[in-house]
């Protein structure tokens, strides 16, 4: 991909080491304790800036800060004004692309050509819930009760929203969950991941350029058991929404009980990939790899589980092997990058770990400068029959195993946790489309049993605050379980 402007000297003018503080009710503060923390670049571990070390006290100032704004003068907005104004941050985000863009690639890693790519992604959803601020409304319903009663429904806005994301997609994540909150005329505090607090700052910066109203959009920097713990237990936050790992996950759900809060997960997961035997392994091959490989894996629906019919497999898993081999690795400000940093060492140690008794097919290079770890892998199980391939596996690996004709790829791809998305080859488009409905949601979405595939367990979801056209998220809860251990808050991104 060529550029048409220069990475490097957008990189250079963002950051340079100074303190960026956050923004609470309009205003950019430092944290209360004075504390900061370090913002690093993956690809060197320079520090590119120091951010506040948030607390629970300024989690209080930033929700106080909501629920003013909410009850003051955000309720007057109405759903037009309110569209106006995330059509201007739209406006203010095209302008600002590739500022944004660096930002993301030097606060996570992920290459510039990828996140220049999401342009219109993250664009599309702010005009997105742009339009839906004025298309949400109730009904009048006709009713047979004696007597002139009227009957009809109003959807209000759920109040205070507090969000949480992880550190692999800064922009995309929160305009995901500011933009739907906007649109509804809801008030938003946000706590981005220790990892990448940067970029989220610099759209407070936009959001404030755009007119929104103080208060209604908070960034509260800092770790997930200092600052995330309060906000998710917060008993003044209505809902609380979060992306990123399951058991993390599953402690925001316990900590919503403590005042019934609404409640939205979006989970990672082990995701399958399934190619049959008739698939066009020329174009199989890539989208095998890169499912799992692309952003070195640190994606919620990275396809990190192939399996392939019998017929094909040592070809397709050699030429994904071989494909794995050419990639380009390598500082993420670099055009020609492919596959950028782990976030951290804490990432790279889970990724150096021993794998058990398992086949290394292929391995990525490890680079010298420092947080430029080894980012792809190609595994596969000592037996045939290895069906749980892939369910241990870190960022970045890829297990592969036979289809055996015993059980069906339906069943193994079900002897997982969860997964985040699920991927088909096949030549046959009416064969493909057969197969999806009978592979249902199972190991998408929801949790089934580790020993008996097929058959689901409870589920605990949510009624999302907007509408998506996705499955819900869901988590499995543990029943002894009540409180909120702040520690499950410190678990990396799904």
């Amino acid at each position: 991909m060529t550029l048409n402007f220069d990475p490097r000297a957008k990189a250079t003018a963002l950051y340079h080491g100074e303190f960026r503080p956050m923004f609470i009710g309009g205003k950019w503060v430092a944290a209360q304790s004075g504390q900061v923390m370090q913002a690093l670049n993956p690809a060197t571990g320079e520090t590119l800036a120091t951010v506040p070390r948030g607390g629970a006290a300024d989690i209080d100032a930033a929700v106080a800060a909501a629920r003013a704004a909410f009850e003051g003068p955000w309720s007057k907005f109405s759903p037009y004004e309110r569209q106006c104004v995330l059509l201007r941050i739209a406006d203010l985000f095209e302008k600002h692309w590739e500022e944004l863009s660096v930002s993301d690639t030097l606060d996570m890693g992920l290459p510039i050509t990828r996140t220049l790519a999401n342009r219109r992604r993250v664009i599309g959803m702010l005009r997105f819930y742009g339009g839906m601020a004025t298309a949400l409304h109730g009904e009048a319903i006709d009713n047979s009760i004696p007597g002139e009663i009227v009957t009809f429904t109003r959807r209000e806005p759920v109040g205070v929203v507090g969000a949480i994301i992880p550190w692999n997609a800064p922009t995309a994540a929160s305009i995901w969950k500011i933009a739907p909150a906007l649109a509804t005329g809801c008030t938003i505090v946000l706590k981005p991941s220790e990892d990448a607090s940067l970029t989220p700052l610099l759209i407070a910066k936009l959001m404030q350029e755009a007119g929104v109203p103080d208060g209604v959009v908070n960034i509260v920097t800092g770790t997930g058991a200092e600052a995330g713990a309060r906000l998710a237990e917060h008993p003044d936050v209505n809902k609380i929404v979060f992306t990123g790992s399951t058991l993390t996950g599953q402690a925001i759900a316990r900590a919503g009980v403590t005042n019934l809060k609404r409640v939205s997960l979006e989970l990672g997961g082990k995701s399958p990939i399934i190619v049959c035997r008739d698939a066009d392994i020329d174009k199989a091959v890539p989208v095998a790899a890169m499912a799992v490989f692309v952003h070195s894996g640190q994606i919620c629906i990275a396809g990190s589980r192939l399996f392939v019919a019998r017929e094909i497999h040592d070809e397709f898993v050699r030429r994904v092997a071989e494909f794995a081999g050419k990639l380009r690795i390598g500082h993420g400000i670099e055009a020609e990058t492919e596959i950028g940093p782990l976030i951290n060492a804490r990432q790279a140690g889970k990724v150096e770990r021993p794998a058990g008794r398992r086949r290394l097919t292929a391995d990525g290079r490890a680079l010298q400068r420092r947080q430029l770890h080894r980012a792809h892998r190609l595994r596969r199980g000592v037996g045939q029959d290895d069906h749980r391939a892939g369910r241990d596996f870190r960022a970045g690996h890829l297990g592969h195993a036979f289809r055996h004709p015993g059980r069906s790829g339906r069943a193994r791809q079900c002897d997982t946790l969860r997964a985040g998305g699920r991927y088909l080859h096949h030549q046959s488009r009416h064969r493909a489309q057969a197969r999806a409905p009978r592979q249902g949601g199972l190991g998408l979405g929801q949790h089934v049993p580790r020993h008996r595939p097929g058959r689901a367990v409870r589920r605990h979801e949510d009624v999302r605050l907007w509408p998506r056209g996705r499955r819900r998220a869901s988590a499995r809860i543990s029943g002894d379980e009540g409180s909120l251990d702040p520690n499950r808050l410190g678990v990396g991104a799904g």
